[in-house]
């Protein structure tokens, strides 16, 4: 198949593997952020494809917002695709330094949060490496929560992956619940609406994938 650019490539190689039915969230989250990032990409750099669209008025890359399309076609919100487009960025530039991190990240072999991957996507190169490296060593650790995260055998066998998404999920809100709650207390403002849909979207990523 001939395509005008590697981002066309791209988007046609993640609309075939979304289709797969056992996927985990993590690497849902990962095609959503890199399909929303290439669309994007073709949007503000291809001059070929703006004359394009001048012709058709409804090429499907103008039609309305980017991330409120790619919602519509992944039944999430679009908070949760323009979080996803950092979790991708970050995967990206974790791949870079090294590909075996990168790979456990998304087949579930390390704890490490969504919330921490969006975070990673305006770090330092320094920083992006020393992570990475943490993983491919196994030494990576995932803050613990000693109130709230379930009390499983991570290294048994017979855990299946869904617990462990589920676990992760379950985390990473108790921890953005206490954090949304000291702002409150502090006075400051709170999205809590915003910040319960993404780990809803989460949810209902996990639930279609079992």
């Amino acid at each position: 198949m001939e395509f005008d650019s590697r981002e066309e490539a791209l988007i046609w190689i993640i609309s075939n593997q979304v289709s797969r039915r056992n996927l985990t969230p993590m690497q849902m989250s990962h095609f959503r952020g890199l399909h929303y990032n290439a669309e994007k990409k073709i949007q503000g750099t291809s001059n070929q494809f703006a004359q394009k669209s001048e012709k058709d008025q409804n090429d499907h890359f103008h039609s309305g917002s980017t991330a409120n399309r790619l919602a519509k076609q992944y039944n999430v919100s679009n908070i949760t695709i323009r979080r996803n487009a950092s979790l991708a960025e970050a995967i990206t530039s974790i791949g870079e330094s090294s590909p075996d991190a990168k790979r456990k990240i998304l087949h579930g072999e390390v704890h490490i949060s969504k919330n921490k991957l969006e975070a990673l996507s305006h770090a330092s190169k320094e920083e992006i490496e020393a992570v990475a490296a943490q993983i491919e060593e196994g030494t990576y650790e995932g803050r613990a929560h000693r109130n709230s995260q379930i009390k499983v055998d991570m290294a048994s066998e017979s855990i299946l992956p869904e617990i462990r998404q589920l676990n992760a999920i379950i985390s990473d809100f108790a921890s953005s619940f206490n954090s949304m709650f000291r702002q409150l207390s502090n006075g400051g403002p709170v999205e809590v609406k915003a910040v319960l849909r993404s780990y809803i979207d989460q949810l209902e990523d996990l639930y279609k994938n079992m």
